[in-house]
């Protein structure tokens, strides 16, 4: 199938492009969880929109080192189906383009990764295939075990077989014990303080604050015997059952791995009050599956401290209202509203226009349509940043699409009812405050049909 728009990564002066059909969310790097038995390649697991996924490092995969977490321009990739169990990390998000058919070279290679080369203004963009990239990195950790089945389309991509199942693989002490991943909601660091809760179980660890609700942990290890042992590999898994959420500490997270129904054996039902309720036959050892009735015994008898999850859950995933793109103007961050971005490009040359209004830096052919460019900084009274950052925002307008120049675009956000905040400015510019990280960071919600308005747009 044609590539018709791409998502341009980089990493220092090398670009890629990966199709944006293949990509759900851009997100910051969340906290990442290792796995122990994994490829170079997967660098842990990751919670995105409330899934766990295997996360896996695009500079690695393509034998160019590995993807600094820690750097602000880190971005992760939600894939969309049949690779949704997967996120790539990328270094660096520049733009979306739309490919001109004219400019595009197709690779005739089924064992690269690399299936196109495009021609963008001076640059090459190697164009990837997420298929092969996320394919390949199953087959190596799977193919020994007979676990996935690959589909004959290049010969490398994963066909997603209706009769396995994702389970992650844990330790307690010498054992290890396995989970359904549909089973869990996120994966954390044990570092979090916790509040010591007078009158609970031996197993409660105590409560945290997690995203502004507050989170009961309690201790797997000694509901199920074993000794704890502290140590920067554990890990607390969150899980949610009975409108009630959980978080459960384990000694360390080993992997993620699929396998078949048949590798399965689940114990008959006069056994569900044991913790185990079955067992995996892998190749390498016999794992215990953990049986759901554990975690809801812990969360019954620990029933009058748990607070009801039903509220929190269809807040945290109901009460996004928006999406915005964050920008910087001047040291500043300011956002517009999604729905009202056409696309994000590179600056280019723009053709001063005669006797323009003042906010009219002049205009720019893309794609063969005439678009006015704007200067916001002109607007605000601020100085234009040179540099390598600097994008240009095409926004909808009355009249068509116009462009404005920004010194730099930080995020594709989601925005939460919570973090609006009405600008009681009349006239404003803003109509809107974001309010992020507990008020430490506001961006500016620029309301374009009052700059429309005040400009003459119409």
């Amino acid at each position: 199938m044609p590539i018709e728009e791409i998502l341009i990564v980089c990493r220092d002066k090398v670009c890629f492009g990966i199709s944006t059909g293949s990509i759900g969310q851009i997100l910051r790097i969340p906290e990442l969880t290792p796995l122990s038995l994994s490829p170079d390649t997967v660098r842990g697991v990751c919670a995105v929109g409330g899934n766990i996924m295997t996360a896996v490092d695009m500079n690695a995969v393509l034998g160019m080192g590995e993807v600094d977490i820690t750097s602000a321009k880190g971005r992760v990739l939600s894939l969309q189906e049949p690779y949704a169990s997967s996120a790539l990390i990328v270094p660096e998000v520049v733009v979306s383009i739309t490919i001109d058919p004219a400019n595009i070279e197709y690779v005739e290679n089924a064992d690269d990764p690399i299936v196109a080369i495009y021609h963008h203004e001076e640059a090459l963009i190697q164009i990837l295939d997420v298929g092969r990239i996320i394919g390949a990195i199953h087959q190596d950790t799977f193919e020994a075990q007979s676990i996935n089945e690959k589909n004959g389309c290049e010969g490398i991509s994963l066909k997603h077989d209706s009769t396995t199942e994702r389970y992650l693989l844990f330790r307690m002490g010498e054992e290890t014990y396995a989970l359904e991943i549909d089973t869990l909601h996120e994966i954390l660091g044990a570092h979090h303080d916790l509040t010591v809760l007078a009158g609970a179980g031996p197993e409660i660890a105590g409560m945290m604050s997690l995203r502004d609700e507050l989170l009961v942990v309690a201790d797997l290890r000694l509901y199920c015997g074993f000794e704890p042992i502290r140590s920067e590999k554990n890990r607390i898994l969150v899980a949610h059952r009975n409108g009630k959420t959980i978080g459960l500490i384990v000694d360390e997270i080993v992997d993620i791995k699929e396998y078949a129904t048949k590798q399965v054996e689940r114990f008959s039902s006069s056994s569900q009050h044991e913790r185990v309720s079955g067992v995996i036959h892998d190749p390498e050892c016999l794992i215990s599956l953990l049986g759901e009735r554990v975690i809801e015994e812990i969360i019954l008898q620990n029933d009058a401290i748990i607070i009801s999850s039903d509220v929190s859950d269809e807040r945290q995933h109901n009460d996004i209202v928006m999406e915005a793109v964050v920008f910087k103007l001047g040291g500043e961050e300011y956002a517009i509203a999604i729905e009202e971005v056409s696309e994000i490009i590179d600056t280019t040359v723009v053709t001063p226009v005669v006797q323009a209004p003042a906010i009219v830096e002049g205009v720019i052919n893309i794609r063969g349509q005439i678009v006015t460019i704007g200067s916001l900084h002109r607007r605000l009274g601020l100085r234009m940043k040179p540099g390598n950052e600097q994008k240009i925002i095409v926004c909808h307008t009355p009249k068509g699409r116009m462009g404005f120049f920004v010194d730099a675009v930080s995020d594709v956000m989601q925005i939460r009812s919570s973090e609006i905040l009405d600008d009681p400015e009349q006239g404003s510019l803003f109509s809107q405050v974001l309010r992020f990280e507990e008020g430490k960071r506001l961006v500016l919600l620029f309301d374009l049909r009052a700059l429309y308005a005040a400009e003459g747009i119409r």
